[in-house]
């Protein structure tokens, strides 16, 4: 049991640090109130994230698009100007002309010389580091999908250089778990502070889900050694993706420490494993499940589990914080609820809503003159991840301080071509090096 928690808690209840900057601080600093956006990805997350831009604020246009491949452009656009996915209005401030659609390795850069305030990155997250500080380059604001790194190279990059660009700049960052924005989880951490369940003794995170996801068909037939193939299919490679520990089960681990204050653990212990009918090297080389103990000293302890298995019980973003006189549950299906002493059942969640408030809260910083940087909470969870996989992979105990000086880098210097990428074995305790 932690004596004195709760106080230390109360702390920490804010989604991110807001700070004063200029009034309405755009990179255009458009007149007519219009905020232009701009998405890079246009994969399933990219262009949900168009229409939620366009949902989160009625001055939103959507001005420029970029992805690498054309194909996948040219999908997306056919789903945007088609008339079903975007309409009610929203259709109208969809605004992206041909001369605004941009693929190849250079589409980032192409869409970031337009003039679009704050970009959408929504690329595979091996990336995303780099693109941050390509955009805040550039003087424009970011959003940007979960997680912010896979490994710990990029955790220190979005440190040394990302963050403390868009501080001397005033530029915004806003990032991608709408589990902080749902009404119910909000209303109970609010009660959580409040000692609603009195002192935290434990907590567990878990996601769950029904099916391995790999990712998506190919255009033709490509070896997988091809960096291209990789790319395409990038949920299932553990470079690209930080695998689904990191990639997905990041929401419920983000739920977690939300609860427990944003603290870091003091030392890590976990287990993964992969689903013997999954072949490889066509379905990567990322694991199927794991199960990782994180201590945090004083008797906390965090239990963390995740999976994806076909044919398998579906349970997504799921979490449990126990105290000394209750139990709150954040569940991603059904009601946010506290049982024990004071019983309490908050709002059902609605994750589209919270996909929506994720962007508002960055537009609305953006006109309102005040800074909105929320990547820290996130960061100190992708850190946490990324030891949780770490472990899990070696089968190795280690303190927490050690992925911190960890050298691993899945992609030394964020350069990258589509020519052949070597593929790794699926990690086993056997074989896995800590480095």
């Amino acid at each position: 049991m932690l004596k004195g928690r709760r106080e230390f808690l109360a702390t920490a209840a804010a989604m991110g640090a807001i700070s004063l900057m200029p009034k309405y601080s755009l990179a255009s600093g458009a007149a007519d109130n219009t905020i232009r956006v701009g998405v890079v990805g246009l994969g399933t997350r990219g262009t949900g994230a168009v229409r939620e831009a366009l949902m989160a604020d009625e001055n939103v246009k959507v001005t420029a698009l970029a992805d690498i491949f054309a194909d996948k452009m040219n999908a997306a656009v056919e789903k945007f100007t088609g008339g079903k996915y975007l309409k009610d209005g929203l259709e109208k401030r969809f605004d992206v002309p041909k001369e605004r659609i941009f693929t190849g390795l250079d589409s980032l850069d192409k869409l970031l010389a337009t003039d679009v305030d704050v970009v959408l990155l929504c690329t595979p997250p091996v990336f995303r580091p780099y693109e941050m500080k390509k955009a805040l380059d550039a003087g424009k604001h970011v959003f940007a999908e979960k997680p912010i790194c896979v490994d710990a190279a990029g955790a220190r990059y979005i440190e040394n250089e990302v963050v403390p660009l868009a501080e001397k700049k005033g530029l915004c960052i806003a990032v991608g778990t709408q589990g902080r924005h749902l009404e119910g989880f909000v209303e109970g951490i609010n009660r959580l502070r409040d000692g609603q369940i009195g002192d935290i003794v434990s907590a567990q995170a878990f996601y769950y889900q029904s099916s391995y996801l790999e990712g998506w068909s190919m255009p033709k037939r490509m070896d997988p050694e091809d960096m291209e193939f990789q790319i395409r299919r990038w949920l299932a490679f553990i470079w690209i993706s930080g695998d689904q520990y990191v990639e997905q089960h990041i929401h419920s681990i983000d739920a977690a420490m939300w609860a427990l204050g944003d603290i870091e653990p003091v030392e890590v212990s976990g287990f993964a494993g992969r689903d013997a009918s999954l072949t490889w090297p066509y379905q990567g080389d990322r694991c199927s499940h794991f199960s990782v103990d994180y201590d945090f000293g004083n008797g906390l302890h965090l239990g963390s589990f995740c999976r994806q298995e076909n044919n398998s019980y579906n349970m997504p973003y799921y979490v449990r914080i126990h105290g000394t006189k209750g139990m709150f549950e954040m569940p991603l299906i059904g009601n946010a609820r506290i049982s024990g002493e004071k019983p309490w059942v908050g709002a059902a969640s609605n994750n589209a809503a919270g996909q929506v408030a994720k962007q508002k809260i960055l537009y609305q910083a953006m006109r309102s003159g005040k800074r909105l940087d929320n990547s820290k909470a996130l960061l100190n969870s992708n850190w946490i991840a990324i030891a949780g996989r770490e472990s899990a992979y070696a089968g190795k105990k280690f303190k927490y301080g050690w992925i911190k000086q960890s050298k691993q880098d899945f992609l030394p210097g964020g350069k990258f071509d589509l020519g052949k990428r070597p593929l790794t074995p699926v990690p086993s305790p056997s074989t896995y090096k800590l480095v």
